[in-house]
């Protein structure tokens, strides 16, 4: 086996190939498979086989795309849901006077979502009863 080297080469001049094409290797090549609708041609529904794979991959976009927007649409009603108990919690302790307006609007502006949970964490200890009012 040679060794990459200038050396080499000059030594056998024989191993850089021309760069002219040889008549053996020319291959034809071949149409690529359709993949997205887009890919398809009027011309491939004349055949009953390219009707048949046009139709699976026309229905494999739509039940992707299906997956996707119900997908996206739980991760959207989860974090509405998500708001709406922070704005709810928020509104509760306003009422039972344990932070301020002003306290409750720096909460929903500037704080991130793991500060917004230790903070309503810590404040809503002090609201359990641990022992009964008659003793």
């Amino acid at each position: 086996m040679l060794r990459a080297g200038p050396s080499n080469i000059a030594q056998n001049p024989g191993v850089l190939k021309s760069s002219e094409p040889s008549s053996g290797n020319i291959c034809k090549r071949h149409r690529r498979e359709p993949v997205y609708f887009g890919d398809f041609k009027l011309s491939d529904m004349t055949n009953v086989q390219r009707q048949m794979r046009f139709w699976k991959i026309a229905h494999e976009t739509v039940d992707k795309y299906r997956k996707v927007k119900k997908y996206n649409q739980c991760k959207v009603s989860r974090y509405r849901n998500r708001i709406k108990s922070l704005n709810s919690l928020l509104d509760e302790l306003l009422k039972e006077k344990k932070i301020s307006a002003g306290q409750s609007l720096v909460l929903k502006e500037s704080l991130s979502e793991t500060q917004k949970q230790l903070l309503f964490s810590h404040l809503k200890k002090g609201k359990s009863n641990k022992y009964s009012p008659e003793l």
